[in-house]
């Protein structure tokens, strides 16, 4: 039964307060993808295939905090802020519309909004927050326009699929479930039109090559045994769901098989199983593929909530998940005050070097490569980037990493050099320094912090 929606302002009130819990304790650690999304959007803008409208949204953000004295890096950090409390409100409107008591409902949205791993995702320069928050709006457009179908309602649902997709093209995965929403209420023609909408999408990519770009991309990070490579990401997601979300977990689970008795939720499948069948056979990228794992145990316990909401008092049923949300709670705030104190020494080291470092210098780096590239003008070699690139094609590994690095030598350098934690890259590879950059001389042992001159070529 639908109950009386609550008041926009309690909605503001908690949208604000989430909003600027997570803005004050933003960690100050920057990740290799954050970086990369920065820098893309700086200018000149570049054209992102997989995140072409959320690399927009960094870039006007980025011009709108510019005023306030924001650096880029805070203000991407606040999108996503912004993003997760969005997706915390439209979870409290979820829970209402299935029957939940507003006070409930909301304690059922904080389950999901205050587990480790997408409190963490409010805080990081990445599309996932943001891409939740048009999944919701998607969603509830396809649920209007199921129940009055009309050219306004057909171009809102469009407009919020196009939406989602541009902010990473892994979400045409969720088009399936964003279209259940539709139902059996709407005009067959209409259905027909969203269909013919559908298809003309999916051409779309195959023109754009995404199918055979993402299949390279998730081969890059894997050169093992197919069925061995598919245990570990299984392993890999039970662990990630149940380190993530444990309270989540611990509800939601039981929350799916309640709902299969009293046969609701019966669409939620459509949710779970494409972004975990692309997630086992690929494997990447994580975030995106499991957190709407996480998004269908919310909405699953919202619906278990509903169901015991008829068995259990109203006040013992909320006093149970308060207490467990507290726990959960008071564990993610330690976290985010730990991360937020905690200086980036990656960031440090990479501010060490670009006093040392020119424009005329030549640079070969591993996981500091990001952050090379934002804080230095100097010209960045990517063994990652190179190594991936290798993987994808089928290539063998050291003579595409030394072509790579032969290619450099018609270009004159005042100086070359390699950073240690490229060396140790390579190592943990499983390849030779020494065969990937031959005739050179490396010291036994060096400093973290010290750049290693080439002696010779690349």
């Amino acid at each position: 039964m639908d109950r009386p929606p609550t008041p926009a302002l309690p909605r503001l009130l908690a949208l604000g307060i989430f909003f600027g819990v997570t803005g004050a304790l933003l960690p100050q650690a920057l990740e290799w993808d954050g970086l990369a999304f920065l820098l893309r959007a700086r200018p000149p803008l570049e054209f992102d295939l997989a995140h072409p409208g959320y690399v927009l949204l960094v870039r006007t953000v980025s011009e709108l905090g510019r005023p306030l004295g924001w650096g880029p890096e805070t203000s991407a950090r606040l999108l996503s802020a912004l993003g997760a409390g969005l997706v915390c409100i439209l979870l409290w409107n979820a829970g209402e519309r299935r029957g939940l008591a507003s006070a409930t409902a909301l304690l059922g949205a904080l389950a999901f909004s205050t587990s480790l791993l997408p409190w963490r995702q409010a805080a990081v320069i990445e599309p996932s927050t943001v891409n939740l928050a048009l999944l919701l709006v998607a969603r509830r457009q396809a649920e209007r326009y199921g129940s009055e179908a009309s050219p306004v309602s057909a171009l809102r649902l469009a407009l919020a699929l196009s939406a989602l997709v541009s902010t990473h093209v892994v979400s045409i995965l969720t088009v399936p479930w964003v279209l259940r929403g539709v139902g059996r209420r709407a005009r067959r023609p209409e259905l027909w039109s969203l269909a013919f909408s559908g298809l003309l999408l999916f051409g779309v990519a195959l023109l754009l090559g995404l199918p055979g770009r993402l299949i390279d991309y998730a081969r890059g990070f894997s050169s093992g045994p197919g069925w061995r490579t598919s245990w570990g990401h299984v392993e890999h997601a039970a662990s990630f769901l149940f380190e993530g979300a444990p309270l989540l977990c611990m509800l939601g689970l039981p929350s799916l098989f309640l709902l299969r008795r009293v046969h609701r939720g019966q669409d939620l499948p459509w949710l779970v199983g494409p972004h975990l069948a692309a997630f086992l056979l690929f494997g990447k990228p994580v975030v995106a593929q499991l957190l709407p794992l996480f998004l269908a145990l919310a909405l699953a316990l919202a619906g278990g909530l509903v169901a015991l909401e008829s068995r259990l008092h109203a006040p013992l049923l909320f006093a149970l998940v308060l207490v467990a949300l507290g726990a959960q709670t008071t564990h993610a705030l330690r976290v985010a005050f730990h991360k937020a104190s905690a200086p980036d020494p990656r960031a440090q080291l990479t501010l060490h070097w670009a006093n040392q470092l020119s424009r005329q210098d030549l640079l070969i780096a591993g996981p500091l490569t990001q952050h090379l590239r934002w804080f230095t003008d100097v010209d960045v070699v990517a063994l990652p980037e190179l190594l991936h690139e290798a993987r994808s094609k089928g290539s063998d590994e050291i003579e595409f990493l030394r072509n790579a690095l032969d290619g450099k030598k018609g270009r004159t350098y005042a100086r070359r050099f390699v950073t240690p934690q490229a060396l140790q890259y390579l190592v943990d590879e499983g390849l030779d320094p020494g065969r990937v950059l031959p005739d050179t001389t490396f010291p036994v042992t060096t400093s973290p912090a010290e750049l290693l001159p080439l002696r010779s070529g690349p």
